[in-house]
This record gives structure tokens, C-alpha cells and sequence, in this order.
């Protein structure tokens, strides 16, 4: 996704794609916008068509939403639609710097701004096994009109750059927060800082879950099982109907072993090795998202979303909560 990050400034260790701008200490909010570029509004301003007599025409209840800087146009949005700022973002994340629970990692713009991330990095860092995990939490806001401002914590396996999101709890929910952009937005984003104690709690949970899976142990043919329920079967009747098709599943489930095999490698044939593998399969590429694949940029701006809040995210729960109930750890 390295040629959709627009502007991006970092902290810590020089990113996979090498773009943006270095800041040698941690970052305050202040070196971050300033870093990254990111000090620039978004205003929404009235669309109008030319008429068959050549009179413009205003559109009622339509806006562009525009960036002011270079009025860059972003997106379209109604009169119900309200701009989040991107020093707003900064003002929440700073009221969690303050109390000492994190610190800015990267933060940026994707896809001509239409998206802004803020990164920052919990202070408690893990070990499960010999991987070492790093905590996050990802604030991504939408300037289109249609991503909304979204919160995520993850937590990241160093070794292999998987993700894992944290709610790992009894309510079988992702723990991730979405807000649409209307006026309420600014009173709802104040009860996620609660939210975000829980979270911290299933996070604590998933710990001890993860340091009790490394002991459970798994079967190949749990393996496989778990792989036709995520991925679907490849019966014979699929290869006789649609041939094509069947192979796709065959190299999807090519694929998903050859993690296993990687992942067995490390930690053997335990329930923590499945959910890496399943993570792994996840995020390098193993589920199929809706689209062209011919539009390179349609297809990495999918990606990032799908990550965030949908199907790769979605995968990754499901395939999870199969092995919870695998082992029943």
C-alpha cells in the first residue's frame, strides 16, 4: 500500500516501505501534524450543475468536501454530515498521552487525504512463547463521506508483522469502534476512553489464553477442518462444476497449510500455532475482497479498510473463535 501513503511522518524504526518523515524522539501531536503534513482542514462547500440554459443550479442537501490547503476535493456528503478535524483527532489522542498509557507512533494520509491514521503504541509490551507482541491503537478518520472515524486496537506479533485484535472475550465481539460523522460524534468519541479500558481487560484475557494455548496441542485434521470452515471445502462436485473455482480452493488451502507448516516449525502442533497461522493467512493476502483486481489502488484502499473494520478483521475473529472452541482453553 506504499504508493497510497500521501504524507506520513514516524517515530521509532524506519517503516517497510521507507516513506515519510523521521522524527528522531517521540513525537508530540505538535511534531507529528507538522511532520506528517497534516495541518489542514476539511470544509465542505455547496455542489451546483449547470442547467440546459447554462444557469448554475446549487444542489440541495449536497456538499463536496474539500480540503481547504489545495482544495483538494475529497469526497460528497449531506448537510447531516459533520467534518472531524484533524486536530480533534490529535485532542483525544493527547488526553491518552497524558496519562501515560501511550505514545504516538506514526501517523499520516492515505489516498489524497480521503483517509487519516494516527498510530500510537501502548506501553506494555508482551511476550507469548518467544514472540514478542506490541500493543497499538489505530485512530483511522474518513474525509470522503463515507469512512467514518474508527477505532482500533491491535496487537502485533514482531516476528511476522501479524495482526491480532484484542477482544478476545466472552461477549464474542471485536473490540473496535466505529462513529459516523454527525454532530453527536464528539459526545460518543468520550465514552470510548471507557471502552478502551475494557479492552485493555479482554486484552490481559487473550494474554493468558494465548500462554495456555501454547500447550494445548491440535491435530493435522483439526488443521484441515478448521481451514474448509474458514476457506470452504474443495468437494469433487465443485470440480466438476466449476473447475476453476475448485483450483482457486486448492491454492488457498495450499496456502493456509504452508503457514501452518512455517508456524509448526516454532511452536508445534498447538492451538497458538493455528492462530497464527490463521492470522497470518489473514493478513498476507488469503482472503478475497470484493473488486477489480486491475484497480491496484481500489484494491489496497479495500485492504486497509477490510483490515480495519471488515472481512480480513471478521476472518480473523471467526477463525479464532474456532479454536477456542477446538481446545476449549
Amino acid at each position: 500500500m506504499s504508493h497510497e501513503v500521501e504524507t506520513m511522518a514516524y517515530a521509532g524504526e524506519t517503516p517497510w516501505h521507507k516513506l515519510g518523515t523521521k522524527v528522531d524522539n517521540l513525537m508530540t501531536s505538535a511534531e507529528a501534524i507538522r511532520a506528517a503534513s497534516l495541518d489542514w482542514l476539511v470544509e465542505q462547500r455547496p455542489l451546483a450543475f449547470q442547467d440546459a440554459y447554462g444557469q448554475w443550479v446549487e444542489v440541495d442537501n449536497g456538499y463536496a468536501n474539500v480540503r481547504t490547503k489545495d482544495d483538494t476535493f475529497l469526497g460528497y456528503s449531506t448537510e447531516r454530515y459533520e467534518p472531524f478535524q484533524i486536530h480533534e483527532m490529535f485532542r483525544f489522542t493527547d488526553s491518552l498521552l497524558q496519562d501515560g498509557v501511550m505514545r504516538y507512533e506514526t501517523a499520516g494520509s492515505l489516498f489524497n487525504g480521503k483517509r487519516v491514521w494516527i498510530l500510537c503504541r501502548m506501553n506494555n509490551d508482551y511476550r507469548i512463547a518467544d514472540d514478542e507482541y506490541y500493543k497499538f491503537i489505530l485512530m483511522a478518520n474518513g474525509n470522503d463521506g463515507k469512512f467514518g472515524l474508527h477505532m482500533n486496537p491491535t496487537e502485533t506479533r514482531v516476528v511476522c508483522n501479524n495482526t491480532l485484535t484484542w477482544s478476545i472475550g466472552a461477549d464474542g465481539k471485536l473490540a473496535r469502534w466505529s462513529f459516523k460523522h454527525t454532530r453527536n460524534l464528539r459526545a460518543e468519541l468520550e465514552n470510548a476512553r471507557k471502552l478502551m479500558e475494557v479492552s485493555t481487560e479482554t486484552s490481559r484475557a487473550f494474554q493468558k489464553w494465548a500462554e495456555r494455548a501454547c500447550v494445548e496441542a491440535v491435530r493435522a485434521s483439526d488443521v484441515v477442518r478448521v481451514a474448509e470452515a474458514l476457506i470452504g471445502e474443495p468437494t469433487a462436485e465443485l470440480a466438476n462444476k466449476q473447475p476453476r473455482a475448485h483450483t482457486r480452493l486448492i491454492n488457498k488451502h495450499n496456502r493456509f497449510i504452508n503457514i501452518w507448516e512455517q508456524e509448526k516449525e516454532r511452536t508445534g502442533f498447538t492451538a497458538y500455532t493455528l492462530v497464527n497461522t490463521i492470522t497470518g493467512f489473514a493478513d498476507h493476502g488469503g482472503v478475497q475482497l470484493n473488486g477489480s483486481k486491475k484497480d491496484a489502488t481500489m484494491k489496497d484502499q479495500r485492504t486497509a479498510e477490510s483490515m480495519l473494520t471488515g472481512k480480513i478483521a471478521q476472518f480473523k475473529q471467526d477463525g479464532i473463535e474456532m479454536v477456542k472452541e477446538l481446545v476449549r482453553v
